[in-house]
């Protein structure tokens, strides 16, 4: 999934309203006027916290399987960056669309 895409279907997720999917002037979809989950710390926290507690464990799985750390290694909260936490995110949800070869995280 891109990054645009990403973003808008945390968005939804989160109960954005509205259309979250524009289109600029060359046919590239990106949200509108939604947080950048991909790319802000502080709105993919607030995502995060729509889904605990109820889905804590499998978040916490998918976060440790996005950025290749031990399920022991508590650091896997402190050193995932945005992106890593955004995927997760859909991950854990099941939302999440598996990318192109050029998009691709490795993670299945």
């Amino acid at each position: 999934m891109t990054d645009e895409q990403i973003n808008a279907a945390i968005a939804e997720a989160c109960g954005w309203k509205g259309n979250v999917l524009d289109c600029d002037m060359e046919g590239n979809l990106w949200p509108s006027h939604a947080p950048r989950y991909c790319n802000d710390l502080n709105a993919i926290h607030e995502a995060e916290k729509t889904i605990f507690p109820y889905y804590a464990t499998v978040y916490s799985n998918k976060l440790a399987q996005v950025t290749g750390a031990e399920m022991s290694d508590d650091t896997v909260y402190f050193c995932a960056v945005a992106r890593q936490r955004a995927e997760a995110f859909l991950r854990a949800l099941g939302k999440w669309e598996q990318p192109t070869t050029e998009q691709s995280s490795g993670v299945e």
